[in-house]
């Protein structure tokens, strides 16, 4: 098998493109795919280490990406499922959301704030226009 069959294989195992996305995005992400087995390649010729593509490839995205930081909101804590004692329901807890309580809303969350003094409820959106 030459070296351009083996490569459409290679890129045929971790195929990032859609049947939905229009061409020009199809060839720009199917560049992007050659160039990273390109790199692999060359990465494996030079430094005689075995890496597979898929591990390059989360090498690679790992180090472009920046690390996430914990002033996102996570997930309310502890028990998420809260048994009500009429009819044995369960329900989820939540909490009502810090900056819209403050416009005159009246919304609920599953999220809240770790970093914040008392863990207080955020919605995604509004918690990046308080954190920043």
């Amino acid at each position: 098998m030459s070296g351009i069959d083996r490569q459409d294989q290679m890129l045929l195992y971790y195929s990032s493109e859609r049947k939905t996305i229009r061409w020009p995005k199809k060839m720009f992400i199917h560049a992007i795919g050659m160039m990273l087995f390109n790199a692999q390649h060359l990465f494996k010729k030079y430094s005689r280490q075995k890496m597979p593509l898929f591990e390059f490839r989360m090498n690679v995205i790992k180090n472009l990406v920046p690390p996430i930081t914990n002033d996102i909101p996570l997930k309310i804590q502890g028990h998420t499922l809260v048994k009500r004692d009429l009819g044995g329901k369960k329900q989820i807890s939540r909490k009502r959301c810090q900056s819209c309580s403050k416009n005159g809303k009246r919304t609920q969350t599953i999220y809240e704030c770790q970093l914040c003094p008392g863990t207080p409820g955020y919605y995604l959106e509004c918690s990046d226009i308080i954190h920043k």
